[in-house]
């Protein structure tokens, strides 16, 4: 049987208005089968605000945090008293956004979202026609980064992490694309998909859904992700890993 021993470089984020900073973790794993045709190699996912993101020691750097907004239509028409509005999308909608329409009261959130389904948190005062005008959806505040492979093997999946400062209201989202993010507006040209969701402390996945080739050439593999929440200046703490076996190619296992 031929050793293999294969790194996991954790990175952590910290999303708030004065800093982002990275670390790192390692575990080892072992081949199980003499006829690997790999004798050596690494798999490291770490996260950055770059694609090209490779330092594996703490660092700090600068965040930002900016705002985006969705707007969308009703399906049926909303009546006054009604708190349920059957939209036409519901696509980067996030509890504890604010809505913003005539017939909607000032200050009415969402409470809950079911599908094209909004609860908000106050009632019509008018009638709202489903050929009317649409109602905009704001309150999003967000921060990209990059989770990138720069070890040497193909990363099937990797786990993800997240510790919240504080209690944020509607939670903090960590999501992927599954076309292009334009960061001004916070739009996906493809489907949004929340990867992660945290209230308060710490929650983590396993499997994030994420696959990431191997370095080739000096250039890591990277997919960009979002941290979203509805409020400013909240923050949170995100670590990613290659953490056991199904995060591995086929043919390598892990003791970790």
């Amino acid at each position: 049987m031929r050793s293999i021993v294969v790194f996991s470089i954790a990175g952590a984020i910290i999303i708030a208005p004065a800093s982002l900073v990275s670390a790192h973790a390692a575990a080892k794993a072992r081949s199980v089968s003499s006829a690997l045709s790999v004798n050596s190699g690494t798999a490291r996912v770490i996260v950055g605000t770059s694609s090209v993101s490779v330092g594996t020691l703490a660092h700090a750097i600068n965040a930002t945090t900016s705002s985006c907004s969705f707007s969308s239509t009703l399906t049926a028409k909303g009546k006054i008293g009604d708190t349920v509005l059957s939209l036409t999308t519901s696509t980067g909608l996030l509890v504890g956004m604010s809505a913003v329409a005539t017939g909607i009261p000032s200050g009415a959130f969402i409470t809950v979202i079911s599908g094209l389904d909004v609860t908000l948190s106050q009632a019509l005062t008018a009638e709202i026609a489903k050929t009317g005008p649409s109602i905009s959806f704001l309150g999003c505040h967000q921060q990209y980064f990059y989770a990138n492979n720069i070890g040497t093997i193909t990363v099937s999946n990797f786990a993800l992490q997240q510790t919240v400062s504080g209690n944020v209201p509607g939670g903090f989202q960590i999501q992927k694309c599954s076309g292009t993010w334009t960061e001004s507006t916070g739009a996906c040209s493809g489907t949004i998909t929340n990867i992660l969701s945290t209230s308060s402390g710490t929650s983590s996945i396993i499997d994030a859904g994420l696959g990431l080739t191997y370095q080739n050439g000096g250039l890591s593999d990277s997919v960009k992700l979002r941290a979203v929440t509805t409020k400013a200046g909240q923050s949170t703490s995100i670590t990613s890993v290659v953490k056991n076996v199904s995060h591995l190619r086929a043919g390598i296992t892990s003791n970790s």
